[in-house]
């Protein structure tokens, strides 16, 4: 029924993936089944798209399955899967585990990817292949690293050893490790801390046929929080932090420059941390004044839901990136580390500002986030707010916007004036 179709996908493949098959007809009329990758999405077969530029379609569940190799010396090959997604991913995972097993010099499990029984899982294989998984399809190293430790800390809790073997007592059992075992802090919620990882455990384990083993009503109960933003005196508090002085050092002044100009971009674009850290001058365009937050596939990144968007910035602020890449010579990375690379402490300079203006509350760069979307939406409405945030979802939005301090003295006269006609005679 397939016809070998070498396209793009097979030519473009240099790790193992999967992919379906699907049913077109050309313009001459004649049916064929090319192959169509399968993205991703929290580690789940999520969309499908024929090459680079052509657009993702919802996958057809009762299409069939592939998995295309690695090209060798072989050429490319592919290997059936068969019908049915969750049958044909579960043997996807298994070739991805023995394509994991043969790269660290182990050997293979047994009889993956050819319908019959398969060696059973172990818990640290599972582990290991998903995260194996969330590097190759996206993840920044901050996530990873997060659901590396929470899958780890499970793994420390369960006394089996095969993932078939895992039940509800031993969701349990790591609610009580964590428990237990979580570090605790003035900031730090705990129950919202054992809810993501119960949501990502329940992820990986839906994928060996064991989701659900602990219904949302027997997890811990949680209260949700109002989101916190900077308030104008404490934020104008952090940028006079970054004001050279007539004092300072060398170094001092060098570093309260490169701060200032980081919290000016955070506070102009509302980016994601990862969107900041991987941002270079190639993203900057003069003529429109736009800051454009696209795919870096040299950098192992994408945007959040695979969008690409353009924030607006300043003109003035435009032309202070330009001139700083044109003093430095660069034409990279707009805020690496001391080696010129990725830098992953892209936070310690909020930290060292705010230290110096004596700000004693927990500094986050999504608080940061938060208020710009506050400013922006109270001048430009929500759904502009969206499109700069690059969110889908009105109801998250909404709740980040919906944070105004109703108690600051700028609202006080505001309130009085409302409050005095709801009770007039």
């Amino acid at each position: 029924m397939l016809s070998c179709n070498r396209g793009w996908n097979l030519r473009r493949a240099a790790t193992i993936a999967f992919a379906v098959s699907v049913r077109e007809t050309n313009e001459r009329g004649k049916v064929r089944y090319p192959y169509y990758r399968i993205s991703f999405k929290a580690g789940r077969p999520y969309k499908c798209r024929r090459t680079t530029a052509s657009p993702e379609i919802p996958i057809p569940e009762k299409s069939t399955f592939y998995v295309i190799h690695p090209r060798d010396e072989l050429g490319s090959r592919t290997t059936s899967l068969g019908r049915g997604l969750e049958k044909a991913f579960l043997r996807y995972r298994q070739f991805k585990a023995n394509e994991q097993r043969k790269r660290r010099g182990l050997a293979p499990l047994e009889n993956s990817g050819d319908g019959k029984s398969s060696k059973r899982v172990k818990i640290a294989d599972a582990v290991a292949n998903y995260l194996a998984e969330l590097k190759e399809t996206g993840w920044g190293t901050a996530s990873r690293s997060a659901r590396e430790r929470a899958l780890e800390d499970f793994k420390a809790s369960c006394r089996k050893t095969f993932v078939d073997e895992i039940v509800r007592e031993d969701i349990f059992l790591y609610l009580s490790w964590m428990k237990q075992n979580l570090r605790q802090s003035h900031f730090r919620r705990p129950n919202i801390t054992a809810w993501g990882r119960l949501i990502l455990l329940n992820t990986l384990l839906r994928q060996y046929g064991k989701a659900r083993l602990l219904l949302r009503k027997e997890w811990p109960l949680t209260v949700k929080t109002k989101p916190t933003v900077y308030t104008k005196q404490k934020w104008a508090a952090i940028m006079d932090a970054t004001i050279p002085q007539e004092s300072d050092t060398d170094e001092l002044i060098a570093r309260k420059i490169e701060e200032r100009i980081r919290l000016e971009f955070l506070r102009f674009t509302a980016c994601l941390e990862i969107e900041a850290i991987t941002a270079e001058y190639g993203d900057i365009d003069a003529e429109r004044c736009l800051f454009q937050v696209r795919r870096k596939p040299h950098l192992n990144w994408q945007p959040k839901r695979l969008v690409e968007r353009g924030i607006v910035l300043p003109a003035d602020f435009v032309k202070r990136l330009l001139a700083r890449r044109d003093a430095n010579n660069c034409t990279g990375l707009l805020f690496p580390n001391t080696v010129g690379t990725i830098d992953d402490n892209f936070i310690g300079f909020l930290r060292s500002a705010a230290k110096r203006a004596q700000i004693r509350e927990r500094v986050t760069l999504h608080k940061i986030r938060r208020t710009t979307a506050i400013d922006y939406t109270s001048r430009f409405g929500v759904a502009n707010c969206l499109r700069l945030l690059g969110c889908r979802s009105t109801a998250m939005t909404t709740r980040y916007v919906s944070t105004e301090d109703m108690t600051s003295p700028s609202r006080r006269a505001e309130l009085e004036e409302f409050f005095s006609k709801l009770v007039t005679r």
